[in-house]
């Protein structure tokens, strides 16, 4: 393998998967420069023409192979855009997203055989994007740019919509570190993404990530009660309690002291009962995508655009079929996690999974970035048994440093 690196650190091989990033992580500031936005657009659709082409070529010469995981991560997108176009007819902004969500899968499935290089390369987007986006929230402490509801936006966008970004970007160093010994660049990175969580300031966001840090330690422990099966199957129970039987409403105050946000909480709340609603009206199949217009009048709120629960999300997008397909994705990554070895690596996966899943209950996590996060855990978890070779990646490149194999290894 060529380690030539250029003085960004990046092998001179990524370079292409560097620039195959860029349109479609696109901070969400560059949504609402117009010439820019174009650009963008542009770029996104003569990028994926390169990328199927690249595919296919690789899949002829019998380089890559399709795997099951990527068929589902697929058909969770593709589904709600078919069922939309049964309902309504095509609508611009989910088939973009979906087209974004296509060219991840296939740079993924594309670079398989080398992921070294692909998360040394990621690691190296997300370090630009997430370093520049905490200059703009101290530099512009009252918002990048405005826009409708939100008036605190920055590089990545408002509060919540960055959650998702950042929490990809910590996971990303977490893997990039255990992958090249590169504690500094890992350990700043994750630093940096800490404080922009909590300077941002949603409730979701730092919730979330405490449970993450907590189920991490918890594994570390061998302290196996809140592994991700557990969690996963207590975020079910609190779904089915809490939203389907609507007994949050017994805990409005508690709420209230908690997080002082009682008239966001009305909102969801009313939001959640309306798609519960929508859902048992065609619960097999759901009701596809929608334009945002569309939904906000559905909900009679203009500023509501989504289910606000990935959950009912799914559920309102393509019923119990959706539902079902998402379970099956989380199933996958936690079974292949069962083959790799290197604990800190599959504790650090499982924990972001697992607090991504009590996250969903209040946010609809559904974006293409989402996707990446379930495509990079699996197959990290899926190349971990090829990591270990007399504690030296295959690559040629120390995996460890002074750790010894038996003192990481499960």
């Amino acid at each position: 393998m060529n380690t030539k690196r250029n003085r960004i650190g990046i092998p001179k091989k990524g370079i292409l998967i560097f620039v195959s990033l860029i349109p479609y992580l696109k901070p969400d500031y560059f949504s609402y420069v117009p010439g820019v936005n174009k650009l963008y657009v542009l770029m996104s659709y003569i990028w994926l023409l390169f990328l199927v082409m690249q595919f296919m070529c690789a899949l002829i010469c019998k380089k890559i192979k399709i795997h099951f995981f990527v068929v589902l991560v697929l058909m969770l997108n593709v589904l709600p855009n078919l069922r939309m176009f049964i309902v309504s007819g095509w609508n611009g902004e989910p088939l973009k997203a979906l087209l974004n969500t296509i060219a991840l899968i296939l740079i993924i499935e594309i670079y398989q055989n080398d992921w070294n290089l692909l998360i040394r390369t990621i690691m190296v987007y997300f370090e630009f994007t997430v370093y520049l986006n905490f200059l703009t929230l101290f530099i512009f402490p009252n918002g990048l740019y405005h826009e409708g509801l939100y008036t605190d936006n920055w590089l990545l966008g408002y509060a919540n919509s960055e959650i998702k970004y950042l929490i990809l970007a910590g996971l990303v160093a977490i893997i990039y570190d255990r992958f090249t010994h590169q504690h500094r660049r890992s350990i700043l990175l994750c630093i940096v993404v800490a404080i922009s969580i909590v300077r941002l300031g949603a409730v979701t966001g730092i919730i979330g990530m405490l449970i993450m840090v907590a189920l991490y330690w918890l594994q570390k422990k061998k302290i196996k009660i809140l592994n991700l099966k557990n969690i996963a199957i207590v975020t079910a129970i609190a779904f089915v309690y809490f939203i389907v039987e609507k007994n949050i409403v017994n805990y409005v105050e508690l709420i209230k002291n908690l997080t002082g946000k009682t008239v966001t909480f009305i909102s969801r709340f009313d939001i959640w009962n309306k798609t519960i609603s929508f859902w048992m009206r065609n619960p097999l199949f759901g009701w596809g995508c929608k334009a945002a217009e569309q939904r906000g009048i559905e909900y009679n709120n203009i500023y509501a655009t989504n289910a606000h629960n990935t959950y009912l999300e799914y559920m309102y997008l393509g019923g119990i079929i959706e539902l079902l397909i998402f379970i099956a994705i989380i199933y996958f990554i936690y079974q292949i996690g069962k083959t790799c070895k290197i604990c800190q690596l599959k504790f650090a996966i499982y924990s972001c999974i697992g607090g991504f899943l009590v996250m969903m209950l209040t946010e609809a996590y559904i974006a293409p970035v989402v996707q990446l996060i379930y495509l990079i855990s699996y197959f990290t978890l899926y190349n971990c048994s090829d990591l270990i070779v007399k504690g030296v990646h295959k690559s040629g490149v120390k995996l460890y440093g002074k750790y010894n194999r038996s003192s990481i290894q499960c």
